[in-house]
């Protein structure tokens, strides 16, 4: 039996944080199905002065390296750490079983009110993250950027918008619509535990490259969608309520 391939991908800028979180953790992984790759993108370092943004560095990989990739790919933050490797074989047998999904490990829905469910836990603390975890997989809008994992097939059909995600944010939730729009695939929220970050010292945040990004989604989306779901922003995509609002957040955050 042949073994499945996955890959990690990461873009990076900080050494300390990557050195003792994500790239130890996945050295430590060992699934004997499985065989583990893994391609970083150090931002700092000069050869990759053409990187402008997530999204470019990540077409950058998905076209440089097309042909060696996995067949699952995982795009993961430099502050994201493993204990073990049960997210992993959860996300090779629910790839394996239905390729036509994307799976993360945080992200939003809406029932009475809008929640940002996950299973994520700081490394230091040892507590979960956010307010609502999860039991189940839990089909949501959109994932968070800091974990998530789908077929390659997908990643090359679509690519990243780099027009849109101009910076270093949202481009999971652009990936999640563009996907779901355009293939009918739905994205998924994960109960296996994974760490984010150290502690809560430092954590969600909308700087004015978030809302241009934003803007830039909502202007894409508003004739498919009355709404956009993401973890740190809901807005409808009437483009003047949604100015009024981004003009507010900003402003008196």
């Amino acid at each position: 039996m042949n073994k499945i391939k996955v890959t990690f991908i990461c873009c990076y800028n900080n050494e300390e944080q990557f050195s003792s979180m994500l790239f130890p953790s996945i050295n430590n992984l060992n699934i004997p199905i499985c065989e583990i790759d893994s391609i970083f993108i150090d931002t700092k370092n000069p050869k990759y002065k053409f990187v402008k943004s997530a999204a470019s560095a990540y077409n950058f990989v998905l076209n440089t390296y097309r042909e060696t990739l996995g067949d699952i790919l995982i795009f993961v933050h430099q502050d994201i750490a493993f204990d073990n490797s049960l997210f992993l074989q959860r996300i090779i047998t629910e790839l394996s079983t239905n390729p036509r999904q994307i799976l993360g490990f945080a992200g939003v829905i809406k029932d009475v009110n809008v929640k940002i469910l996950s299973n994520l836990k700081y490394r230091r603390t040892n507590k979960f993250i956010t307010g609502y975890q999860v039991e189940n997989k839990e089909k949501v809008f959109s994932l968070d950027e800091c974990c998530f994992a789908l077929k390659k097939e997908w990643c090359l059909k679509i690519l990243f918008d780099e027009i849109v995600c101009f910076h270093w944010h949202l481009y999971a939730v652009d990936l999640c619509y563009a996907l779901k729009f355009n293939y009918g695939i739905n994205s998924y929220v994960l109960p296996e535990i994974i760490y984010h970050k150290e502690d809560n010292s430092t954590g969600l945040y909308t700087d004015k490259y978030y809302f241009k990004s934003m803007w830039n989604l909502l202007k894409k989306y508003k004739s498919r969608t009355d709404i956009i779901y993401t973890t740190c922003f809901v807005c409808r995509t009437n483009l003047i309520f949604a100015f009024v609002k981004i003009i507010k957040t900003y402003f008196y955050k």
